[in-house]
């Protein structure tokens, strides 16, 4: 999944051409053609704006890890290959957005072979049957998700490893202490920087929650890589570029389709590719018990068959975002103001003042007006301060605006009718929660339906944080 990442922002052909050349290439059957969104065998979209769907696998394979490696990354001896990690990504090169739709591990599913357990075994099923594991694992999650998809990668420890390691590690705030012999992960709380060791724990651990905790810190870590990769830093340093590009072609298998041409139209396509543009998902399942033994995750049916919609037609990376709404001014936005007594009562500014300044408003300074018969009051503004002026007249019940030079300053100009009981109403105190009464409808949930959950920041390590490290 990092490694793919990596091919969407390399920026230069030269770069793409050293890595196309180390890649490992398989035949993977049931891929589409690049830019058949609806499988129908037509290309809808050019090639330069072609959306891509991708499977991406990330296995466990221990091949390439040395003793030592294996004894730090805690991987065990365990033979051959398992898909835990089961990712659809969409990209959309016009819109420079993405989508990753995750599958837990123990997602209960019709395989390729017309069998129904475990998706994770699908690609082993491929194996044995002679189809190819590869070819299984696609055909499945394609017949499960009715998603056309274009191209497949496969990643392993030792390239993940290296990559972040290359990239000097990602930087992540931690609300809580993560750890797990298991992964050989010991995290604390707070900012930490995962080197590739520590990195791959991270992604592996499910000991403190359950795979879909697991997933959850996935895609946490796939937008901070992600966040990384597209770097000013990064991008402008040709000589980590290699190193990335390298790391990334030794450790990857791709369908023979993934030509050197997809790659470097995605790289000049989605170089705009940010963090913030990547919506993730996981499907959705219920836990399945039978006699007291866990089975597996069963897909929700109608909350799985709108989420592969959304994915498929790109409701997911198109979503309109909401017009900021404007914003509200308020005492503070008010630019300090005159208070100037037309009235003639000994200290009327002064107390007048007082109260506006009890309002949140900002007094400039108090005084008198050019005369004592002035009949209303008045908030005098100049054109540029009409909005502001507006503000000051909300707090002023019955007190009307008038515009004057370009340049005069805002004045709260005390007339004859001033009331201070009416004009300058005290503040209201803040409504705590016990001012709510019984009678009071409790609020009710919105409405509006979801496409799918976010990962529930509850499981430990996955929650996004706003602390910069």
């Amino acid at each position: 999944m990092a490694i793919f990442s990596l091919g969407l922002v390399a920026t230069a052909g030269a770069l793409l051409l050293r890595g196309d050349r180390a890649i490992d290439r398989i035949q993977v059957e049931g891929v589409q053609a690049a830019g058949d969104l609806d499988g129908d065998g037509e290309v809808e979209v050019g090639e330069t704006k072609e959306v891509l769907q991708v499977l991406v696998v990330g296995s466990d394979a221990r091949e390439g890890l040395t003793p030592e490696q294996k004894r730090e990354f805690a991987t065990g001896e365990a033979d051959g290959l398992r898909t835990d990690t089961i990712m659809l990504v969409r990209v959309d090169p016009v819109t420079d957005q993405a989508a990753i739709l995750s599958f837990p591990r123990d997602l209960l599913v019709e395989r390729c072979d017309g069998t129904v357990g475990k998706i994770n075994a699908a690609y082993g099923i491929g194996e044995e049957t002679g189809t190819g594991g590869a070819s299984c694992l696609l055909r499945t999650v394609s017949a499960l998700t009715n998603i056309p998809i274009q191209h497949y990668v496969e990643v392993d420890f030792s390239g993940f490893v290296n990559v972040v390691d290359i990239v000097g590690g990602v930087s992540l705030y931690l609300d809580e202490p993560l750890e797990d012999p298991k992964s050989a992960l010991d995290l604390p709380a707070g900012c930490v920087t995962l080197q590739g060791a520590d990195a791959l724990g991270f992604v592996r651990t499910r000991s403190e929650d359950s795979d879909y905790g697991r997933i959850a810190r996935q895609q946490r870590f796939l937008r901070e890589l992600v966040a990384d990769l597209t770097s000013v830093d990064t991008l402008t340093n040709v000589p980590r570029l290699f190193a990335l590009v390298d790391a990334a072609a030794g450790s990857v298998t791709a369908d023979d389709g993934l030509s050197l041409g997809v790659m470097r139209r995605l790289a000049f396509s989605l170089r705009d590719l940010s963090a913030d543009r990547i919506a993730t998902r996981t499907v959705p399942a219920e836990t399945i018990i039978s006699n007291g033994e866990y089975v597996g995750e069963e897909p929700i049916e109608e909350e799985a068959q709108q989420l592969f919609t959304a994915f498929r037609t790109g409701a997911l990376t198109s979503q309109p975002e909401k017009p900021a709404e404007p914003k509200k001014l308020g005492p503070a936005d008010v630019p300090p103001a005159l208070v100037l007594n037309g009235e003639g009562t000994p200290g009327l500014a002064t107390e007048a003042a007082e109260a506006l300044r009890a309002q949140g408003y900002e007094i400039a300074r108090t005084g008198d007006a050019e005369s004592f018969d002035i009949a209303a009051t008045v908030v005098r503004h100049p054109p540029e301060l009409a909005a502001v002026a507006e503000v000051l007249t909300e707090s002023l019940p019955g007190v009307e605006l008038e515009e004057v030079d370009t340049g005069e300053p805002l004045a709260l100009v005390l007339g004859d009718d001033f009331d201070m009981q009416t004009m300058i109403p005290a503040p209201e105190a803040s409504a705590g929660p016990s001012a709510a009464t019984p009678s009071e409808p409790a609020p009710t949930p919105s409405q509006t339906p979801t496409l799918a959950p976010e990962p529930t920041p509850d499981f430990a390590g996955a929650r996004d944080s706003d602390i910069d490290c």
